[in-house]
């Protein structure tokens, strides 16, 4: 009989305990935990707390401390080529000086940091990985509410992402000189091979140039390939080589006989078979020394030119920019969808000159 009310006894104190441990498990236990949650509810005080106590809302979040890492948090859905991610980065880094004052933290996608790190080692926005937040199934907010004010305002999700091609003007060019000065900075290595491969064309010019001890490098940027669909879908027209020898001819009347065209394009095929016979035209295939991506090197090529021409697209854009001096553009299109065309009408743009291709009739 003891033996049973022991077996008994001992069936209650189990049950007893799985009840303590079911009830335990059930309260929420967040605000016990000794680290962040990774999506924290935002730390302002609700409508219905201001209404109740009558208190104000902190403006520009400047008394907010600390704001938790993963909370008020912009992104970027990257789209595109190497040169989109460039001006991307650049668009979210612009957006975020634009909103100076009210604490939102950028953040690239894993992929597009490391990818960008490789030309540019000193970037200072984080990875999702670098931050500790996750990239998954994030709202997307749009160029509309961007300029109606929305991020200013109270995010009911802690992440934030800018859709795909975000590529804005707007938030780019004010941010150019912080870019260039802190974040633009080429790799050591890739500054050293193209130095390098403008060093060697320089030595092969000036042997032909008695007289001459210095050279003038005009980046040449030939895009076509894919990009002739895109221009007819927004009404334009491809270029034809008149464009280019029209540009060529317009830089060698102003600087003269050193001017030295470096030329990178897609198409190597059809730009040699147009460029070959100008002597004082060498292309970036036979500039390339060491074993690098070669779409990285077009670009710090480039880049790192004194004047530059170009046709369209990102490509040419951002290393004229970055190369800076005077800069020749195409203009072909009916509708104002260029960048260069926004570019040269900005403060920044005097040095820029759109073009026409001389055969064809807009």
């Amino acid at each position: 009989m003891a033996f049973i009310n022991y077996r008994a006894s001992y069936t209650i104190v189990i049950l007893l305990v799985l009840l303590l441990l079911i009830r335990w498990y059930s309260v929420d236990r967040s605000t016990s935990l000794s680290f962040p949650n990774k999506y924290q509810r935002d730390p302002r005080p609700s409508p219905g707390y201001l209404q109740r106590t009558g208190a104000q809302e902190l403006s520009n979040f400047e008394d907010i401390e600390p704001y938790p890492k993963c909370t008020h948090v912009l992104t970027l859905l990257p789209g595109g080529r190497w040169a989109n991610t460039v001006m991307e980065y650049g668009s979210l880094y612009g957006v975020i000086k634009d909103h100076e004052g009210f604490r939102i933290k950028p953040v690239l996608n894993d992929e597009m940091k490391t990818n960008l790190t490789e030309v540019f080692p000193n970037l200072s926005i984080p990875s999702f990985s670098e931050m500790g937040c996750s990239d998954k199934d994030l709202p997307f907010v749009t160029t509309e509410q961007v300029k109606a004010g929305f991020l200013k305002e109270k995010w009911e999700h802690p992440i934030l992402s800018l859709p795909k091609y975000w590529l804005r003007d707007k938030y780019f060019i004010p941010a150019i000189d912080d870019l260039k000065q802190n974040e633009f900075q080429f790799h050591p290595r890739l500054v050293q091979y193209v130095e390098r491969g403008l060093q060697s064309a320089k030595e092969d010019f000036l042997k032909t140039r008695p007289g001459l001890d210095q050279v003038i490098f005009v980046g040449l940027h030939v895009r076509r390939t894919d990009y002739a669909r895109y221009i007819k879908k927004h009404n334009g027209t491809a270029v034809t080589e008149h464009y280019f020898y029209k540009a060529m001819k317009m830089v060698r009347d102003k600087f003269g006989p050193s001017v030295v065209f470096v030329s990178a394009t897609d198409d190597p095929k059809w730009t040699k078979s147009k460029f070959s016979k100008f002597p004082d035209v060498y292309f970036s295939s036979k500039m390339q020394m060491g074993k690098i991506d070669p779409v990285h090197f077009d670009f710090a090529l480039l880049s790192h030119c004194n004047h530059s021409i170009f046709s369209y697209g990102t490509f040419g854009y951002m290393t004229s920019i970055l190369a800076g001096g005077h800069v020749i553009a195409a203009n072909s299109y009916t509708v104002d969808k260029f960048y260069a065309i926004n570019y040269a009408r900005s403060e920044r743009g005097q040095n820029w000159t759109i073009m026409k291709d001389p055969t064809m009739k807009m």
